[in-house]
C-alpha cells in the first residue's frame, strides 16, 4: 500500500508520545461532558471517531467510519483513511498539549478556536496539531499526505482542530 511509509512516520511520532503500539493512533470508548470541572480522563468516556461528523469529514476529503484504534487508559483515537492519498487521526490523551513530541522539527504555538495549542510540520507530508481540552489533556490531530507536503498535511489537521475543538470539554478562567 502506498501510504505505509507514512503510517511508519507518524507511528513513529505517536511512540514517542509514550503510545507503545505501533499503530498510528491508540485509544478506547463513549459522550463528551462540558462540565469546566472535568477530570482529565474526560475522554475515556467519549466517541472518538463521533469527535469529526460525516459533514466535517466530507469538507476534509474523508469518507466512511473511523477505525477506533485501542491502546491504553491514557488515549482514546480514531483514524480515517483515504485510498493512497491521505490518513487522518484524533487522539484524545490524558497529556498536556505542550508535551508534543514533534517530528523531529521546531514546534510552533498555534491558537483554535481560541484554545491553545502546539503543531508540528514536516517536509514529508506530516503535520501534529495538539490543542488543550483540559488541564492535564489534549486532543491531538495527525495528518499524513502522501502528495503535498506538511503544508497540506498541516492544513487537514488545523481544520480537522477547528472541528474538534468545539466537542472539548469547557475551559475554565
Amino acid at each position: 500500500m502506498v501510504l505505509a511509509p507514512a503510517l511508519v512516520v507518524a507511528a513513529g511520532v505517536l511512540a514517542a508520545c509514550g503510545s507503545g503500539n505501533n499503530s498510528l493512533l491508540g485509544g478506547t470508548s463513549t459522550s463528551t461532558s462540558e462540565s469546566s470541572t472535568t477530570s482529565d480522563t474526560w475522554f475515556t468516556s467519549v466517541k472518538s471517531c463521533e469527535m469529526l461528523d460525516q459533514s466535517q469529514l466530507a469538507d476534509l476529503g474523508f469518507t466512511g467510519s473511523g477505525t477506533v484504534n485501542e491502546n491504553d487508559s491514557t488515549q482514546n483515537s480514531c483514524e480515517w483513511d483515504q485510498s493512497q492519498y491521505a490518513t487522518i487521526g484524533v487522539v484524545l490523551a490524558s497529556s498536556t498539549y505542550d508535551s508534543l513530541p514533534g517530528l523531529g522539527v521546531p514546534v510552533a504555538d498555534i491558537t483554535i478556536a481560541g484554545r491553545p495549542g502546539k503543531i508540528a510540520q514536516d517536509s514529508t507530508g506530516t503535520c501534529d496539531v495538539a490543542i488543550k481540552a483540559t488541564n492535564g489533556s489534549r486532543a491531538q490531530i495527525i495528518a499524513v499526505v502522501i502528495h503535498g507536503g506538511g503544508e497540506k498535511a498541516c492544513s487537514l489537521a488545523k481544520q480537522a482542530a477547528q472541528d474538534v475543538a468545539p466537542k472539548l470539554p469547557s475551559l475554565s478562567g
